[in-house]
């Protein structure tokens, strides 16, 4: 099953989309893992895991200045659990939040707008 998991989880998400009726975006991350072991071994070159949250951002400033959400919500600074990507997701949806009310930042992804709410689960 594991050898399977990126098409089973572009199943779920093509499922979810359906009977939610919304529109998904990817932002175009290699998927890290779940490294396991002890000491766990290294992650992935260019995963999502290893990302800078100060660049990585950019992409998701695009997509809340394009959208304009009224909250946006994330995992909290665990991932929910410690997967890398959990908490990458959190770094990066932080930054980007933050960044998309401010015109000086990332200016050609979009106009800024009134920073929405954000919520951490």
């Amino acid at each position: 099953m594991l050898a399977d998991i990126s098409r089973i989880r572009a199943e779920e998400m093509a499922r979810a989309r359906e009977v939610l009726g919304v529109t998904q975006v990817w932002l175009g991350f290699v998927d890290s893992g779940m490294p396991e072991g002890d000491p766990a071994p290294p992650l992935p070159d260019g995963c999502f895991g290893l990302q800078d949250p100060a660049v990585a951002a950019g992409r998701l400033v695009e997509v809340i200045r394009g959208f304009r959400p009224h909250v946006v919500t994330t995992y909290d600074e665990q991932g929910g659990y410690p997967h890398p990507d959990h908490v990458m997701c959190n770094r990066i949806t932080l930054e980007a939040f933050r960044a998309a009310a401010d015109p000086d930042l990332w200016p050609s992804t979009g106009r800024p707008g009134r920073r929405p709410s954000c919520t951490t689960t």
